[in-house]
């Protein structure tokens, strides 16, 4: 059992204290509660235990009040004394996945007169009391309050608190697809940033970050956040501060990539590249080509046309399947990567746009979204409003 929840926890030392048997599940992205062994009886009117399951609602370190009255049943369908089933109880059946080992086979409503529970005790009680009233009917002695005492189930966190967001919307082994990865930003100035921003939320297990440049006054404008003036400092340095708030695992690199230094990217399982200058981007991507090390390349063009903006918005994937089209969408020049890109504007709503389509393509490659075209290539006109997706695998 969580020693340091608990303490925090009335409603959770409530539970324990008479009896019983609470387990809380905490992962990066899964923070459950579950009442283990709580009698109830089948369609022949057996007694069976079943696991009730709750997500937990916390700030920090201690519960809040839970944010739904649902809870959730790990068990063959219940039945009461009389032989009908439960059916005012259930409100779905359709199987719900928990977290490792756990699927729930049904969804319970009870709703308080109150309309929601208070705590974590009263919700737990009042499912429990439901079920064990009628399995007692048929052994009196049966009991949910079994002084078991469970022991918390907490993995290696690389969060400094849950992503009880996950847990939250039953998302947590989805979410989880996306962790043990280690990962590289170069380039912190813009576009980066925004995919920091997103990388640092999810349960990857290392985040390196590389930008050589000063954090000047103009990047406040075209990141995430908003600095004070004495912040403005190297990028590594000032974002992983930030992000190191929630994610543990941020190395701040405060220089460039280069042929010195590269073989720094040898072990990632992932690269964002977000460099504008030619010679650069050539040596990184030739070197993670060569090493078989999947990335995405962003890329960001905006000019003034008739006293107003055009732009497109590039991110361009490859993997070790596919990469002869690079050359189609990347220019490896120094200077202007092309007539669109020559006046190096740069805006922060659109560094967000070409950061956040790389986050998704990212997410989609490792199965947290559906992927159906595997896309490629996907580029996005402002002025047209077309996202335009090519070089399908």
């Amino acid at each position: 059992m969580s020693s340091e929840l608990l303490n925090h926890s009335q409603d959770l030392i409530k539970l324990v204290n008479e009896g019983y048997e609470l387990e809380i599940l905490a992962t990066d992205t899964m923070t459950y509660g579950i009442l283990h062994n709580v009698p109830y009886l089948n369609e022949k009117l057996e007694v069976c235990y079943v696991k009730l399951v709750s997500h937990l609602q916390l700030s920090g370190t201690k519960t809040l009040a839970p944010d739904t009255h649902v809870i959730y049943f790990v068990g063959t369908f219940p039945y009461r004394n009389n032989g009908s089933k439960f059916t005012g109880l259930i409100i779905g059946d359709a199987g719900y996945p928990m977290g490792p080992d756990i699927t729930a086979q049904f969804e319970f409503s009870s709703r308080p007169v109150e309309g929601c529970y208070s705590n974590y005790y009263d919700k737990f009680k009042r499912y429990a009391d439901l079920l064990t009233v009628e399995a007692q009917s048929v052994d009196p002695l049966v009991t949910p309050k079994t002084f078991n005492i469970r022991v918390q189930e907490t993995m290696d966190l690389v969060f400094n608190y849950h992503d009880t967001n996950s847990s939250k919307s039953h998302i947590g082994i989805i979410t989880n697809r996306l962790s043990g990865q280690k990962i590289a930003i170069i380039g912190l100035g813009g576009t980066g940033s925004y995919i920091l921003d997103q990388v640092a939320k999810t349960p990857v297990s290392e985040i390196h970050i590389y930008d050589g440049d000063v954090f000047e006054q103009h990047n406040a404008f075209r990141t995430p956040g908003a600095p004070y003036k004495d912040q403005l400092t190297n990028p590594p340095d000032y974002l992983a501060e930030i992000y190191g708030r929630m994610h543990r695992f941020i190395t701040p690199h405060g220089y460039k990539i280069d042929k010195t230094n590269i073989d720094e990217l040898r072990e990632m399982s992932f690269v964002f590249v977000c460099v504008d200058n030619g010679e650069s981007r050539r040596t990184i991507i030739d070197f993670l080509i060569a090493h078989n090390i999947p990335f995405i390349d962003t890329g960001l063009g905006v000019e003034v046309v008739d006293d107003k903006l055009i732009g497109i918005v590039r991110i361009t994937l490859a993997t070790s399947m596919k990469h002869d089209h690079l050359n189609n969408y990347i220019d490896f020049h120094d200077g202007a990567e092309d007539d669109v890109y020559s006046s190096n504007i740069q805006l922060g709503d659109l560094n967000a746009l070409n950061g956040l389509l790389a986050i998704i393509k990212w997410k989609k490659m490792y199965g947290f979204y559906h992927d159906l075209k595997r896309e490629h290539n996907t580029s996005y006109v402002v002025s047209r409003g077309s996202l335009n997706n090519e070089e399908f695998l």
